[in-house]
């Protein structure tokens, strides 16, 4: 099935709902920095279930960033949905964001998980006990570095902000993947894949 028409597409992500999947879009929207206030990239969810069923196309956000891209998890039981992770502009800086979806890939809350001056980009999700795992690039001390934090679900910080990387150059391409006695965080650098 064709998802979206229409849009050039910047981001897609995919996750296990309930006993379908849902799938997230990220629209592709050339950002102007001079321009704080223009309409930003559209993030919307679709869910289907085991039989191929689309539900309707529920909208996240209209104000994403493309440089953020666009990041889904499931929670650990079906019927609590999941979450998904983005970057839109707060106060002059991109932020990373987290919303809270239902089974059927609706909005039910959302948090603005960042707040430091500098840029925010790449997010990824993963699903753990009580929450998520959430990683990003962040700009805050010049070259990008990798942190990540939990929330739970009700989207309250569980943890604090844990610096991942502190190497020369800008971090980007970050994936976050659970396993049986943890959580493998992937990137990419300047010079390799980590």
């Amino acid at each position: 099935d064709t998802l979206a028409a229409g849009d050039t597409i910047a981001d897609v992500a995919v996750a296990a709902f309930g006993d379908g999947a849902a799938v997230a879009t990220l629209s592709a929207v050339v950002e102007d920095p001079s321009k704080p206030q223009a309409k930003g990239a559209t993030i919307t969810v679709r869910t289907y279930d085991k039989a191929g069923v689309v539900s309707a196309t529920n909208t996240v956000s209209t104000r994403a960033l493309t440089v953020g891209g666009v990041a889904l998890a499931s929670a650990e039981k079906a019927e609590d949905g999941g979450a998904i992770a983005w970057v839109a502009r707060e106060n002059g800086d991109p932020e990373v964001h987290v919303t809270r979806l239902d089974k059927r890939g609706k909005r039910t809350n959302d948090i603005q998980l960042t707040q430091t001056k500098g840029d925010a980009t790449d997010v990824a999700i993963a699903s753990t006990a009580g929450g998520w795992i959430v990683a990003w690039v962040d700009g805050r001390h010049g070259a990008g570095e990798v942190y990540a934090t939990k929330v739970s679900y009700d989207l309250s910080r569980i943890a604090r902000e844990e610096r991942v990387t502190s190497a020369p150059g800008d971090k980007s391409d970050v994936v976050l993947q659970k396993s049986e006695d943890g959580y493998w965080i992937a990137w990419s650098d300047r010079k390799s894949v980590v």
